[in-house]
């Protein structure tokens, strides 16, 4: 037996301060995880690992010392064996320390130790490591150049799977990864995407050796590493995860020979296979992943077209090679939904912000810049299979919680299971039982009745010269303002592929709001397209806007011309003559602000003081709120209902009235503000978008902000207050301190708009 190293620096004192703090908790970690495995919690052990691997082998390295770094991989199945390998140091006299990796195979009957190239499922591993051996049969094969191999440095492992190796020559290095199966059929289908010049080309392939030959980068960078330092410029950041996207859609673009695809119920059939860690660490779990799997199993088999897929996409998939992305670890190459690549890469950003939240600013900014360059290259899969994908990934990391024992993300789990069922949820309009959903108006009742709603919406529909016979396969409640407003989604066969219907407490505001969405659609603005009102439910009808919310889109390359697409739709909106029934009531108003201030108060009685200055302050300014009120006006314009496509388009159209343009402009502002207090690492950059957006209304309207501007921030501060204290406004909604947090600094907001200062 023969130890292969890895280069390293050497064990510092703060390094192995920490190993003694993981031998410490190991023990009461995984002790009681399994009776039956009793090794189980000695292989966790760092401090009693060496001695493991000693007892068993030590004489056949004498002279060698070996200290345990960490834990590099597991694949735990209950009761049955347990697989840990470890990154080792090896201390050889006169020698620096140097790392590699061992393996321990703990089972009901005890442990057994081996070094990483005594692989038995990597049996050509052993001739790999052997610089003469490996050396004569790359030369053989035309893969090297005529220099000895100096020596082979292991740099991956994953045992049972593969092995990467980094081979050192006189005249540079390659790289070997080394593989179990599959890999002829890789090194193929990898040779048939010479054309994608973003993936990083095999050299060659070694049948003997059963391992893809692989050049050297020089000066390359791991993007997972670069993406998310904070220390670097947001902007670069983004611009690699926007070229990142690009990348894997020139791959999804490369015409080459289909395979046999492999399908979402493939996946879930393995995920199906993969929860025995879960139900025997987590039982209370299991129903949920299960239901999970089962739901990916009945989506069907009605995918396609397929296309050349990395199959295990993420940003440690990729390397930057002269500030250019590029695509490595080709090990996963199949012919699948496009889906399947962007919904792994999402599910896996979706993870680190649960994992580590303060990433979680620049992950919602990373994810549209990222479909964006997708999109510059082909057309962005179908928002269904994308979820369908980025839900199963996140049940199998879910799973792999498990299987490698990562105990201390095992509390994080539930988080990924109700993520998981929400993108299902989302995926797909399912009918729903009205009996299931307690305190329902009739209406709703039979809003929620495929049968009847077929029967209701088929004339809205049906055209007189094209589709015909439309039918309801599908009914979601997708919101609901309790006691004013439920909003229904409805899947349909011909005809539209999705209608949203809107009921409405009073039948007066349903049919108000279905003459001004007709009236902007004739008159060529960008909303949601009317279908009809149904007057026996208060349903106003109206087929969805297409685009994306702005709110994804903030961070962007293209974020300033979306801003300008935005404050063209609202001048537009104000300059028009849209017939309005209803005013402004800054009476009525300051009733609001009232109410506003006492939910404050109540809830966060030390925020009452800052709540009550700006509802008093705005009283006695109540003329500056009605000065003017002859002019179209939204009254609730912000970043959530705005979609951009190649125009803006804009939704929820219920509070229109008459009233002064500046409110508008304010309200919009200030939800930019809140999505600063939310997503602090990209406050500078929210701020130019709000200057953007307000230069660009400005050289539309010829307006001037002037005081009528803050006193409508200030008035829009305390509604949004008010709407964190009642958990209800736009999402995400927190919770506990980060809803206290929030609330005082739109207080604070409130304040320096009306000239107070800063203090709540």
């Amino acid at each position: 037996m023969a130890w292969i190293a890895l280069e390293s620096p050497p064990l510092d004192a703060s390094c192995a301060g920490s190993l003694r703090e993981h031998s410490i908790t190991a023990t009461s970690r995984y002790a009681g995880i399994d009776t039956v495995l009793t090794g189980l919690a000695p292989a966790f052990d760092l401090e009693a690992v060496p001695a493991l691997y000693n007892e068993r082998w030590g004489s056949r390295a004498p002279g060698i010392t070996l200290i345990a770094r960490g834990i590099h991989d597991v694949d735990y199945h209950p009761s049955t064996r347990c697989r840990v390998t470890h990154e080792l140091s090896l201390a050889r006299p006169d020698e620096e320390l140097s790392r590699t990796f061992g393996v321990l195979n703990v089972r009901p009957d005890g442990l057994d130790a081996r070094a990483f190239n005594e692989d038995p499922d990597l049996p050509w591993l052993a001739h790999a490591t052997d610089p003469g051996e490996v050396g004569r049969e790359l030369r053989a094969e035309g893969l090297l150049p005529t220099s000895r191999i100096a020596r082979v440095v292991v740099v991956r492992y994953r045992a049972g799977s593969r092995c990467l190796l980094r081979l050192d020559t006189a005249a540079g290095s390659v790289y070997l990864k080394v593989l179990a199966s599959d890999g002829e059929r890789i090194a193929l289908m990898a040779d048939a995407l010479r054309g994608v010049p973003q993936l990083l080309q095999p050299l060659g392939y070694s049948s003997k050796l059963h391992a893809l030959v692989l050049p050297e980068l020089p000066g390359s960078a791991e993007l997972h590493r670069l993406a998310f330092d904070a220390s670097l410029p947001a902007a670069a950041r983004l611009r690699w995860m926007r070229e990142s996207g690009a990348a894997l859609a020139t791959l999804h673009a490369v015409r080459c020979t289909s395979r046999t695809p492999r399908r979402i119920v493939d996946d879930a059939h393995d995920l199906g296979a993969s929860d025995a860690p879960l139900a025997h660490a987590a039982p209370a779990l299991l129903p949920r992943f299960v239901e999970g799997v089962r739901r990916l199993l009945d989506i069907g088999p009605e995918e396609g077209p397929f296309v050349a897929s990395h199959g295990g996409f993420r940003t440690d998939q990729l390397l930057l090679v002269r500030d250019e992305p590029v695509i490595i670890d080709l090990d996963g190459l199949c012919w699948a939904n496009p889906a399947r690549d962007l919904g792994n890469f999402l599910a896996h950003l979706r993870w680190k912000a649960i994992r580590e939240p303060h990433h979680a600013g620049f992950i919602w900014a990373a994810i549209p810049s990222f479909l964006a360059g997708y999109e510059t290259v082909r057309d962005i899969p179908a928002e269904r299979w994308r979820a369908c994908y980025e839900a199963a990934s996140l049940f199998k990391i879910a799973a792999r919680r498990f299987r490698k024992l990562t105990v201390s993300e095992w509390s994080l789990v539930p988080r990924l299971l109700d993520e998981a069922e929400a993108l299902l949820r989302s995926s797909d309009h399912v009918a729903v039982a009205p009996a299931a959903i307690p305190d329902l108006p009739e209406s709703v009742r039979e809003a929620l009745d495929i049968a009847g709603m077929t029967a209701r919406l088929r004339p809205l529909l049906d055209e007189p010269r094209g589709n015909r016979g439309s039918q309801v396969r599908g009914a979601e409640l997708l919101s609901q303002k309790l006691g004013e407003r439920w909003t229904i989604g409805y899947g349909v066969t011909k005809g539209e592929p999705e209608v949203i219907g809107k009921i409405f407490t009073d039948p007066l505001r349903g049919r108000r709001s279905h003459k001004t969405m007709q009236w902007l659609w004739d008159h060529a603005f960008a909303v949601p397209r009317p279908l009809g009102f149904l007057p026996e439910l208060s349903m106003l009808v109206y087929v969805p806007v297409p685009g994306r919310p702005l709110g994804k889109a903030l961070f962007d390359d293209r974020a300033a011309a979306d801003m300008d697409l935005a404050a063209a739709w609202l001048a537009a909106l104000h300059r028009s003559a849209l017939p309005l029934d209803r005013a402004f009531d800054f009476g009525n108003e300051l009733k609001n602000l009232r109410k506003w201030a006492a939910v404050v108060g109540e809830r966060h009685p030390d925020h009452a003081g800052a709540a009550e200055r700006i509802s008093k302050r705005l009283a006695e300014l109540a003329s500056e709120m009605g000065a003017e009120t002859v002019r179209p006006i939204h009254k609730d314009f912000h970043h959530d209902h705005v979609f951009v496509a190649d125009r803006a388009h804009v939704i929820d159209l219920d509070e229109a009235r008459l009233g002064d343009p500046m409110f508008d402009v304010a309200h919009f502002c200030a939800y930019l503000r809140l999505l600063g207090c939310r997503v602090p690492a990209m406050r500078l950059t929210l701020g130019r978008r709000r200057d953007e957006f307000i230069a660009a209304y400005r050289c539309r309207s010829e307006c001037d902000l002037g005081q009528r501007y803050s006193v409508f921030y200030a008035y829009t501060c305390l509604k949004i207050a008010k709407q964190l204290c009642m958990h209800s406004g736009v999402a995400p909604r927190p919770n506990a301190e980060e809803q206290y947090c929030q609330t005082a600094a739109m207080l604070r907001e409130g304040l320096a708009a009306l000239n107070y200062g800063s203090e709540p």
